[in-house]
């Protein structure tokens, strides 16, 4: 156990705790976040049982099937044509926040679905999928990280932007 000569020392320890605790939870943050980022982006091309509260991913209607072999793509491959969607899948972390997702529209009408739309898609949540899946662990990670930095362990290197 760590003491202190009074209590200045101290305070002024405390001091480097909020730059060390931030620095482990933004480092966490990126690692989990690369992690949702990659099942997601793993998910796609193929059928997704349900999770949590999300559905299954329901068949491709077959005018979809046909039109994707018709394009020369494979016609069962749901959310899977050119990687353009897959592509688009990144991350930010902030301190105290991750963003995943997608600057894709299409990502938007594939996780919600498209209920009153001429030709209705069922939801197929990839980025909700990844995200649940992994939603019992992002706690207790980050607990740890922000313990481990009170205790004096930096578990991570500096980690950059995903790109």
């Amino acid at each position: 156990m760590r003491s202190f000569q009074d209590l200045d020392a101290f305070c002024a320890h405390l001091g480097t705790l909020k730059a060390k605790v931030e620095h482990a939870q933004r480092a966490e943050l990126q690692r989990l976040s690369k992690i949702i980022k990659e099942d997601a982006k793993a998910q796609l091309g193929h059928y997704q049982p349900a999770v949590g509260p999300l559905p299954a991913w329901a068949d491709l209607a077959e005018f979809t099937k046909a039109a994707r072999a018709r394009a020369g793509h494979a016609p069962d491959e749901p959310l899977l044509v050119t990687g353009h969607l897959r592509d688009s899948i990144h991350y930010r972390t902030e301190i105290g926040k991750a963003v995943i997702g997608s600057d894709s529209d299409i990502a938007v009408y594939q996780e919600l679905g498209t209920p009153n739309a001429e030709h209705p898609i069922p939801p197929r949540p990839f980025l909700g999928g990844a995200a649940f899946r992994h939603s019992a662990n992002i706690a207790e990670s980050l607990a740890t990280a922000v313990a481990e930095a009170f205790a004096g362990h930096d578990p991570h290197a500096e980690e950059g932007e995903d790109r």
